[in-house]
């Protein structure tokens, strides 16, 4: 299990802990390739470690919104804060500064760019969940739901999952 908590994002180190120790036992469990669904990619800190314990033949889609008229100030706090809960990225902190001036879809993209390598594994879909629920057919065996927290869209994300979760898949 590799975990890289560097990168900067709301996960906590024990949330993004757990969520690779699903994966890495979905992909210990099963021979076949593996489909992962993450709803809400934000700067990719999950997507990036999600990516790190899957083998080569596993796909990876990330849905998110992809308006680049949302301000990187959402997270400056949390990059610039000693005191923040996860302290864990201020030891790169250096590094991070120059997603500070970006807007959140570019610092995605300069995120997703530095740390995943494969970029046929990944596949990204902007617009948010609800329009890619209307267009997906595919169905997935883990599906991390972690975008929008308001109830109503959050209630849609679960319904929606589950409409596209495989037999014995982990929602």
């Amino acid at each position: 299990m590799k975990i890289d908590s560097l990168i900067p994002g709301w996960a906590s180190i024990i949330k993004i802990n757990c969520l690779v120790k699903i994966v890495e036992f979905y992909v210990i469990n099963n021979d076949g390739p593996i489909s992962i669904l993450e709803i809400g990619t934000f700067l990719g800190r999950s997507l990036v470690n999600i990516s790190s314990n899957v083998r080569e033949k596993d796909k990876i889609t990330s849905v998110d919104d992809d308006r680049s008229s949302f301000s990187s100030s959402l997270f400056k706090d949390q990059l610039t804060s000693t005191n923040s809960p996860d302290s864990t990225i201020d030891g790169d902190l250096i590094k991070w500064k120059k997603l500070l001036n970006m807007k959140i879809f570019d610092a995605r993209k300069a995120v997703i760019k530095e740390f995943l390598a494969d970029e046929e594994q990944f596949t990204y879909h902007g617009r948010g969940s609800s329009n890619f629920f209307k267009k997906n057919s595919e169905k997935f065996d883990i599906i991390y739901v972690d975008g929008d927290h308001f109830m109503p869209t959050v209630k849609n994300d679960l319904k929606n999952s589950y409409r596209n979760l495989n037999p014995g898949g982990i929602r």
